[in-house]
């Protein structure tokens, strides 16, 4: 029979092998473990490399080492350095090309919805008419001091106003009134990008002037004068009712741009419209009869 002892000895050799075996196990777990999460981290880091031979070239000779090392220190060494090669690689690699380049994208704006363009006529007591937007409002300017025929063309869904003054003229004061509109025109090179001058000439409706279109971030967008080179004058100013942002209002402003080149075009003088004269025709005088001898 065996002695309390020499039971416990042995029970002491055997827990000891357990733990010789237990340990070599966890060892063996923690290093192929390792290597396998090594071996993912350098293959996602050489899917970054856009040259493909190079990546490939690289993971067959990192595999190969791994493979044939048997010892665990010197494997782990040769990983690290490897990986920090790929590291260098995949960082002075990836995003080289040109379609693969990122930058940040610019400032977006809400999506407008205009209205369908139909225009009505507006007559009113002023010596002028034309044919206005049907979305547009037609009212008087509130301003004290404002003349009878001075005008707000407002637009609401757009938050923009033209703005319309009319001035009767003569052949003394039409220089003036000219040179004051190329002086309000000139005050917006300042954030003007460009200004462009078109010429509107239409001898049937004696109607002529020139209209202003005026690029970048200037506070009015278009500008424009009309007269009949003797009597009648009328200037118009398109504004926002906001700070003045080319890339926001643009689509805004290229919208009423045809609207007033429509108004332009169907403007009229009332005193200048030519109308047709009606010819009477001629009655011959009754024959004269001679007195009787």
């Amino acid at each position: 029979m065996k002695t309390k002892k020499e039971s416990r000895i042995k029970n002491q050799e055997s827990s000891t092998v357990c733990e010789k075996r237990s340990g070599m196990l966890v060892r063996d777990f923690s290093s192929k473990h390792l290597v396998n999460t090594l071996v993912s981290c350098f293959l996602y880091l050489t899917s970054c490399i856009s040259n493909k031979r190079l990546a490939n070239t690289l993971v067959s000779c990192f595999l190969t080492l791994t493979s044939c090392i048997s010892s665990k220190r010197l494997a782990r060494t040769l990983v690290s350095c490897f990986l920090i090669l790929a590291s260098c690689i995949s960082l002075s690699s990836c995003g080289s090309d040109d379609d693969e380049t990122i930058a940040p994208k610019p400032r977006a704006y809400f999506r407008l919805t205009f209205p369908e363009k139909k225009y009505v006529m507006y007559d009113s007591a002023c010596p002028f008419k034309f044919e206005m937007p049907a979305y547009a409002k037609m009212v008087k300017d509130p301003h004290p001091g404002a003349e009878p025929c001075w005008l707000n063309l407002d637009f609401p869904s757009l938050n923009a106003t033209l703005h319309l003054s009319y001035e009767s003229v003569n052949a003394t004061n039409l220089g003036s009134y000219l040179q004051n509109t190329y002086e309000l025109v000139s005050k917006h090179e300042i954030k003007a990008s460009g200004i462009q001058e078109e010429v509107v000439s239409k001898d049937k409706q004696k109607v002529y002037g020139l209209i202003y279109d005026i690029g970048g971030n200037a506070a009015s967008r278009i500008q424009f004068f009309l007269t009949d080179s003797t009597s009648n004058f009328i200037r118009g100013a398109l504004y926002f009712n906001a700070v003045p942002n080319n890339d926001s209002i643009k689509p805004c402003v290229d919208f009423i741009k045809k609207d007033i080149y429509h108004m332009v075009e169907t403007f009229q003088w009332k005193n200048n419209v030519v109308k047709p004269v009606m010819v009477k025709p001629m009655v011959k005088p009754a024959p004269v009869s001679k007195p009787s001898k």
